[in-house]
């Protein structure tokens, strides 16, 4: 069923029964030479008082028994034939009513979120949809001489806090806060597995990872992207510290000790303090880690003189540190070393790992 009237006047539009037919709402068509055809817009009937607008919604069609639902899908319009650029795909919350004294509105929020998965009592229950955005890949060339299109960017912005453009001097004006820009993996879900046990799962990961370079049958390949962290000057860049764990006889470091990436040992004799096998390093990261992963990790030695802690290797790991992995107390320093023993952990492959160390 299509609709096309300039001005219709209708509380719903829809297929006729029995054939489950499609409904389709389009802008009338220029009847002039480089005239913009018409737009579509659906709006909420507007709220009075303190009743809230009507909301819009646009809903796929419920799936058969087992059947797939229907999909929603907003396209912007393609470009012109020569060089037109296609249509933007807006999606924006209204703006507010304006104050002068009382506090104005706030402008709603934008979600998108993937549907509510079915559930399953003794089954297994289904997993809730993804959510991509992604820009799409630059138009391809295919003559000899052309120039690939290159593709769009994807910017996540925190908004810019509003402006205090009151001229009277007084110290009670303040300006809006920028807004935060917040990316968090989902909390790992609670798993009941009987009355005397309880689980959960593990979190998700936050993984940033740069652009590889476009692949080249003959030439140079150009330089992979980057991570750039660019705060503005003056402001560090915060990461979340571990408190720093302790111990003093203990010959043995656990996967927490080590993955924290402080220990403080207090030994009273010289010892040896052993590594976690590869396995349980690579277990304890999660199966997100790939080859070439790594962090950093800082023994500090707070014993007398002769109390000096050594380092050892245990299955899967390879130590390198020029045949000297003994961390010496700083009473010591001054023939033998430094109190801190700084090294860099590398994933080199399935529960190996590879430590160099650097200060």
């Amino acid at each position: 069923m299509t609709h096309t009237q300039s001005a219709p006047d209708f509380r719903y539009l829809r297929a006729a029964s029995g054939n489950a037919g499609p409904v389709e709402v389009v802008g009338g068509g220029p009847t002039a030479a480089a005239t913009a055809g018409g737009a579509v817009t659906v709006t909420g009937g507007a709220g009075t008082t303190s009743g809230a607008g009507g909301a819009v919604s646009v809903t796929g069609g419920v799936g058969g028994t087992t059947g797939v639902g229907g999909a929603t899908i907003m396209t912007s319009g393609a470009g012109g034939t020569t060089s037109g650029a296609s249509g933007v795909v807006t999606i924006e919350s209204g703006t507010t009513a304006v104050h002068t004294t009382a506090t104005a509105g706030a402008t709603g929020a934008i979600s998108v979120t993937s549907g509510d998965p079915g559930t399953a009592t003794t089954g297994t229950a289904g997993a809730s949809g993804a959510v991509t955005i992604a820009s799409a890949v630059g138009g391809l060339a295919s003559g000899a001489a052309g120039t690939a299109g290159n593709a769009g960017d994807v910017a996540i912005t925190g908004g810019a806090g509003g402006a205090s453009t009151a001229d009277g001097g007084s110290d009670d004006e303040v300006a809006g806060l920028g807004g935060n820009v917040l990316i968090t993996g989902g909390a790992g879900g609670l798993l009941h597995a009987s009355a005397s046990t309880v689980s959960t799962a593990t979190g998700g990961d936050v993984i940033l990872t740069a652009g590889d370079s476009g692949a080249a049958d003959a030439g140079t390949r150009a330089t992979a992207g980057q991570i750039i962290l660019r705060p503005v000057d003056g402001q560090p860049v915060m990461v979340k510290m571990a408190v720093p764990s302790t111990s003093t006889t203990g010959t043995a470091m656990t996967e927490a000790e080590l993955l924290g990436g402080i220990h403080i040992k207090s030994p009273t004799a010289a010892q040896n303090f052993q590594l976690p096998n590869g396995t349980e390093i690579s277990a304890a990261i999660g199966a997100s880690l790939v080859a070439g992963d790594g962090f950093e990790f800082t023994l500090i030695n707070t014993g007398t003189a002769s109390d000096i802690v050594t380092i050892t290797e245990d299955t899967g790991i390879n130590v390198d540190g020029n045949g000297y992995m003994g961390v010496h107390p700083a009473a010591d320093g001054a023939t033998l070393g430094t109190s801190v023993g700084r090294f860099y952990c590398r994933n080199t492959g399935a529960n190996t790992w590879e430590f160099y160390r650097v200060g």
